[in-house]
């Protein structure tokens, strides 16, 4: 017997908590590193804005809304990714950084 293959859940909504949660608490970022690999991400932009976030955890970069969009602009993602307006609205969404973890598993 064949086994399935399970394809990525789609979650925007969780991807984007676990994104805005991530820019606004470096220990949330943290945990969210441990659980998340970039192909746990379904929406393409989030995936690009996550790859962004671990490559700045990696090398010891703060992550907040303005390093974080100064490296999507770097890197020639920022427009891609949706701008000003995509960053600030993760960022307007969360409340508290403190369910990262519960964010994570809904986003893999």
């Amino acid at each position: 017997m064949q086994e399935e293959q399970l394809s990525p859940i789609e979650s925007p909504e969780a991807e984007r908590a676990v994104l805005g949660a991530c820019i606004l608490s470096r220990d949330a970022l943290g945990t969210a590193v441990e659980m998340l690999r970039a192909d746990d991400f379904y929406d393409f932009n989030n995936k690009l804005a996550w790859e962004v976030m671990v490559e700045m955890y990696s090398s010891e970069m703060p992550v907040d809304f303005v390093t974080f969009s100064e490296a999507l602009k770097n890197k020639n993602l920022f427009e891609r990714v949706g701008g000003q307006p995509f960053i600030a609205s993760i960022i307007a969404n969360i409340k508290s950084t403190a369910n990262v973890d519960y964010y994570a598993e809904m986003a893999c």
